[in-house]
């Protein structure tokens, strides 16, 4: 193969897609420099949606290495659908300069890539259906999208809020020392039992627990339209929760994190695991709209600590991460591995996460509430926790992304997935054989070695890769 064949074979879904962008003779126009809309923007929201609902597309992902002629098939897909195509850039960039001409008049704090983003989202989820939204559509979306941006003068910087240090330490000595004395974080899998920093200069994310600054707290509850008060009564109201027990101020929510953590505990964590009694009768979690409270006679273990506890909630916290754990390959990894602690951390940081959007909001959390919120913690939380504690770049110092991670895009091909299911059914076969494997015990390894030669299994090291990031598959 000659170089050019070479390079085009290393292309990806979205690279052929941006080459063919650029190409097009009005690319600048919808696509100014600092201005919202990039090609990346528009493969992710609109050509890829929109190839991968058809049967030519279908599966494909947008990292997907494809070679030349299937380029080609792709650069003519796309030569066949250009009319429509331009159609939807000229409503997304119409679309993005009104919303920012109106935010400007308006003095809302919105800056033009969220506008773009939220507009390519709605044009492309519509496009994907084959249907082209109007002009009056598009502006409808935007005009929603403004309704709920916050004025302009809500944020300050790093250095603005270090101005907020004496009232911390005030409160801290007066509130937060007795708060964490009486529950410490560490006892949640929270983080360290320490006071949070009030401000940091690295960017933080869910991850961090209780050791998340003041300061990002803060930059979160600013951001969203329910959260009401100036720039100044939003960071006295944060500094105060910080001081607060688990930097929550409503008891239902720190009822709903001792809950989650007793189920947690009381989970599958080794072998011969059987449940423990739960509350009897059947629960309906979507028609609670009380604030969620203490249940007496959780029938779990009696070594564990019971008070302020919700049982029942402890008791679906227990079922759920049962169910991780039995039914998900990540889940079978981590027990297998004895990383369990590992899993509970991400629940309980996620958790917690959830938690205060709620009380910064001033919204208790009822059972309903809780419900989502364990499943949340247990099905998105240990996938991207465990995403987080993969990557070197977001173990230096403390996790750097202001959001979660997503998990891993693109569809495995089906024979990848029968031959990872062989070798996990080979490891379940013999589970202290399959700790040892997964320990790196010589002996073990040897052994899943010579019968990965001999049934065609991937390496041990491929197959734990598999299980931490494609569970979902």
């Amino acid at each position: 193969m000659d170089g050019d064949g070479r390079r085009l074979m290393s292309k990806s879904f979205a690279q052929w897609c941006g080459q063919w962008l650029e190409q097009l003779p009005k690319w600048e126009r919808y696509a100014p420099k600092g201005f919202g809309v990039t090609v990346n923007l528009v493969v992710k929201r609109l050509l890829h949606p929109g190839a991968a609902a058809g049967p030519e597309w279908l599966g494909v992902g947008r990292g997907e290495r494809i070679g030349d002629e299937r380029g080609r098939e792709l650069l003519a897909w796309l030569d066949g659908r250009r009319d429509v195509v331009e159609k939807l850039l000229d409503l997304l960039r119409t679309g993005v300069d009104d919303a920012m001409a109106r935010a400007r008049q308006q003095g809302l704090d919105v800056t033009v890539s969220r506008v773009a983003e939220a507009l390519a989202v709605a044009i492309g989820s519509k496009w994907k259906q084959a249907v082209v939204l109007t002009d009056m559509e598009v502006e409808s979306v935007w005009e929603t999208f403004l309704r709920n941006s916050v004025p302009l003068g809500r944020r300050m910087g790093r250095r603005e809020f270090a101005g907020y240090r004496g009232l911390y330490d005030q409160l801290w000595e007066e509130e937060g020392r007795a708060s964490l004395d009486a529950e410490p974080y560490g006892r949640y899998g929270l983080g360290e039992n320490e006071r949070p920093p009030l401000v940091v200069e690295e960017r933080e994310n869910v991850f961090l627990g209780m050791q998340r600054s003041v300061f990002s707290r803060f930059s979160l509850a600013v951001r969203e339209p329910y959260v009401k008060g100036s720039a100044d009564e939003i960071a006295r109201r944060e500094v105060t929760r910080a001081c607060s027990r688990l930097g929550l101020i409503d008891e239902s929510a720190r009822i709903a994190l001792r809950s989650l953590h007793a189920g947690l505990l009381t989970g599958p964590s080794g072998p011969g695991w059987k449940p423990s009694g739960a509350t009897p009768g059947k629960r309906d979690w979507n028609d609670d709209l009380l604030p969620l409270g203490e249940e007496t006679d959780p029938q779990g273990d009696p070594a564990l600590e019971w008070e302020g506890i919700h049982a029942g909630l402890a008791a679906l916290a227990q079922a759920m991460i049962a169910t991780f754990t039995g039914r998900t390959s990540q889940g079978q990894y981590l027990k297998l591995a004895e990383r369990m602690d590992e899993a509970h951390q991400d629940v309980m940081r996620r958790a917690w996460h959830e938690c205060f959007r709620l009380d910064m909001a001033g919204r208790p959390v009822t059972e309903a509430r809780a419900s989502k919120i364990v499943k949340l913690a247990i099905y998105g939380g240990i996938p991207s926790g465990q995403k987080q504690r993969r990557d070197s770049r977001r173990l230096t110092g403390g996790h750097r992304d202001e959001t979660s991670p997503e998990d891993a895009g693109g569809t495995a091909e089906a024979g990848r997935l029968a031959v990872f299911g062989r070798a996990l059914e080979w490891l379940r076969a013999d589970e202290e054989r399959a700790r040892a494997v997964i320990r790196g015990d010589e002996n073990a390894t040897a052994e899943y070695e010579r019968a990965a030669a001999e049934l065609g299994f991937p390496s041990i090291d491929e197959v734990c890769h598999h299980m931490d990031q494609d569970w979902k598959q």
